[in-house]
């Protein structure tokens, strides 16, 4: 029997740990936690992998698409800073 953190199930599902536990606390059907020490706790693995075979192919792969950049990325960055000139030089 395996225990997944909540790192490993994040990179099983392709998303972020906070994701996850946002799906745990929201899906009635996600795996239930198994306390390991104090602090520790996990799913195991065959659990896991059931409701993750339970889920539509749909949900899947929106979970596992990369998020959009934000607004504030979204503006390119000049491809490079231009040189100096002479007179910017003198100053």
């Amino acid at each position: 029997m395996k225990i997944l953190r909540r790192q490993q199930q994040a990179a099983a599902i392709g998303c972020s740990r906070w994701t996850v536990n946002r799906i745990a606390k929201t899906d009635p059907t996600y795996p239930p936690e198994i306390e390991i020490s104090p602090g520790i706790s996990g799913v195991i693995e065959s659990d896991f992998e059931a409701w993750l075979r339970s889920r539509p192919l749909r949900v899947r792969l929106k979970e596992a698409q990369p998020r959009a950049p934000s607004s504030q990325a979204t503006h390119p960055l000049p491809d490079a800073v231009p040189a100096p000139t002479p007179e910017r030089r003198a100053r």
